[in-house]
């Protein structure tokens, strides 16, 4: 064996064992490489839970109703409003202010 021919094999060996070492690191830590198809079921899952979650969250409440078949009155209590009277005479006069404006 000549010296050409020996720096051609070393060379030779010197490329099989970076080829072995560049497959080794493109392989993922762990004992078995992740299935593609696990993987995609699994992030499938992931984003219906977080479809779920948003569904759930954006549910708006519906108002509440009254008890009592329609037509019949709610309260037999007539209220302060209803009986002319007012909790705050500051209130009434931006009330008279307000539909003064409007009446102009």
């Amino acid at each position: 064996e000549t010296g050409y021919q020996r720096r051609v094999h070393g060379v030779r060996e010197a490329m099989e064992t970076a080829n072995e070492v560049s497959e080794a690191l493109a392989q993922p830590l762990g004992a078995d490489p992740m299935d593609e198809d696990e993987l995609d079921e699994e992030f499938q899952q992931l984003m219906q839970e977080g479809l779920d979650e948003e569904m759930l969250s954006t549910q708006q409440k519906l108002p509440t109703v009254p008890n009592q078949p329609i037509g019949q009155e709610q309260s037999t209590k007539p209220s302060a409003v209803a009986a002319g009277e007012t909790a705050d005479p500051d209130e009434e006069e931006a009330l008279r202010q307000l539909e003064a404006e409007l009446n102009a």
